[in-house]
């Protein structure tokens, strides 16, 4: 952990110094989004939701760089997904009736649909650039994927079956494709 703490404080100082440096941007934002979104709990940094901000100004300002690159749209909406996934499951492990359980619930619930609402752009920059394509890498089958999965589970979650259903299906096709 000493040795992360200084690369990155060295990625800072690097990314300072040159701040259109789109790859040394990338790359520190998808280091620290390996080392913060850990399925178990237990797992996650302290920092944890520091890390969060840190993350999504990195790949914002990456985008800001390079605004169509699939990289840095894939893995900010899975960044923002990721998090919705994480608040889902406190809000399903909520059980009780109670009023205050209940507010609570909903008020996680809401923040589902918030962070849905932020994720599903850059992932449909990433449909829409790789669903143009006639021929796909495997490596591009699995992001449009990705992306066709995770749209189908935001809109599910913004309650827009049609959406939910469209992205779904889009999923299904992927590996009748070239």
């Amino acid at each position: 952990q000493g040795d992360k703490k200084a690369i990155y404080a060295k990625y800072e100082e690097l990314i300072a110094a040159n701040p259109e440096n789109y790859e040394m941007i990338i790359d520190y934002a998808n280091e620290l989004f390996n080392e913060t979104h850990v399925s178990d709990v237990k797992e996650r940094p302290a920092d944890y939701n520091e890390r969060v901000t840190k993350i999504e100004d990195l790949y914002k300002k990456a985008l800001a760089l390079k605004p169509d690159a699939l990289e840095a749209n894939l893995n900010l909406a899975k960044h923002y997904f990721n998090q919705a996934l994480f608040i889902e499951e406190d809000a399903n492990k909520i059980k009780s009736t109670k009023p205050e359980d209940v507010k609570k619930k909903d008020e996680l619930k809401a923040k589902v649909v918030e962070l849905c609402d932020k994720a599903i752009p850059p992932f449909e920059v990433v449909f829409n650039t790789l669903s143009a394509k006639d021929n796909l890498k495997l490596s591009e089958k699995s992001e449009l994927k990705s992306a066709c999965n995770n749209l189908a589970y935001c809109y599910d979650r913004k309650k827009d079956k049609a959406k939910s259903d469209f992205y779904q299906k889009k999923y299904d096709e992927i590996d009748n494709r070239k």
